[in-house]
C-alpha cells in the first residue's frame, strides 16, 4: 500500500482536525486544517520504517449520533530493515 499523504488528505474538508489520544513522543496531538494534515503524514511517513501491508478485520460500529462513525481495523505490516511483521490494531472516531 502506499503511502501518500496527499491521496489521503484530499478526502478530507478544508477543516479538517485530527486528534490523536495517545501520540509518540515528539508528535502532536493534534493537526487542524488540510496542510497541517498533509505536512504532518508527509513528515511522519518519510521516517518510519513501517511498510503497510494490509488492512484487514475492519468493522464499523452503529452509533445513535448520525454525525459519529466508530470503525475498528487492524493493520498487518512489516518493519522494513528486519523484516519483521508486526500487527496494529486501530480504533477511529469520526465526525462529520
Amino acid at each position: 500500500m502506499a503511502k501518500s499523504a496527499d491521496a489521503l488528505v484530499d478526502l478530507y474538508a478544508a477543516d479538517a482536525v485530527h486528534e490523536f489520544p495517545f501520540p509518540l513522543s515528539g508528535t502532536p496531538e493534534r493537526y487542524s486544517g488540510r496542510e497541517q494534515l498533509r505536512a504532518g503524514y508527509r513528515e511522519a511517513w518519510s521516517r518510519t520504517l513501517l511498510r503497510i501491508d494490509s488492512i484487514e478485520n475492519f468493522t464499523v460500529h452503529e452509533t445513535l449520533d448520525p454525525n459519529v462513525i466508530i470503525a475498528e481495523q487492524e493493520m498487518g505490516g512489516t518493519i522494513e530493515p528486519i523484516g519483521e511483521g508486526v500487527r496494529l490494531p486501530f480504533l477511529l472516531v469520526l465526525r462529520l
